[in-house]
């Protein structure tokens, strides 16, 4: 008789406790963590120092993509640049004028820690594809038959940090600091160890949500 109540007793307390905790807890799906999203895109005027032969180029671009909470960041990247600079194939004895120019463009993956605060952290990393050209100024000077324009393309991977700061519900400023690994390319025109280094930049980002 005392089992045959425990046993009731205990039936009631486990379908009673069961009814309770159905009617309080709601089941987690990622539907619903979706749901509590909010999405936006960005885009950000960029200008990156970068290490080139013992010497830094300036290489201004843009870079654009989606947003998930102010939190989580994915996008690509593009940039530019031009100049003339006085460089060395190895094959040479001595430095000549060099008109390069450059493109880069890729894409990048980020995360911002204390995003709600006024000054906050922004790592990313960014992978790219990038190609080269030299043109030689001084062509006039060369024999015939020697090319006076060389061009080289490798891969570039560069993790970043950064501090941003609100200045609007819709603008951040930035400074960085990265360092830039080079693989692949024409070492017979320019090794990676001229590329590899640290990188600084400056960044304005627009984000709409």
């Amino acid at each position: 008789m005392y089992v045959r109540n425990s046993t009731a007793v205990f039936c009631g307390l486990f379908f009673y406790t069961s009814s309770v905790f159905a009617q309080t807890r709601t089941l987690d799906t990622v539907e619903k963590r979706l749901d509590r999203m909010d999405f936006g895109f960005y885009g950000a005027a960029v200008v990156k120092r970068s290490p080139f032969d013992g010497s830094y180029v300036t290489t201004p671009g843009l870079n654009v993509g989606i947003t998930a909470n102010h939190w989580l960041w994915l996008g690509m990247f593009g940039r530019l640049a031009a100049g003339d600079v006085n460089y060395r194939f190895p094959e040479q004895t001595s430095e000549r004028k060099q008109k390069i120019s450059a493109n880069l463009y890729g894409f990048e993956a980020g995360a911002n820690l204390w995003t709600d605060k006024l000054i906050h952290v922004h790592v990313a990393m960014s992978v790219g594809r990038a190609s080269l050209v030299f043109t030689d100024q001084d062509s006039a000077a060369l024999p015939a038959d020697t090319n006076d324009r060389r061009k080289t393309s490798f891969n570039g991977y560069e993790p970043e940090m950064q501090l941003e700061v609100n200045l609007t519900d819709s603008f951040r400023a930035g400074v960085g600091l990265g360092y830039r690994i080079v693989r692949g390319g024409d070492k017979t025109i320019i090794g990676s160890e001229k590329l590899d280094g640290m990188t600084t930049s400056v960044s304005l980002k627009f984000v709409s949500m």
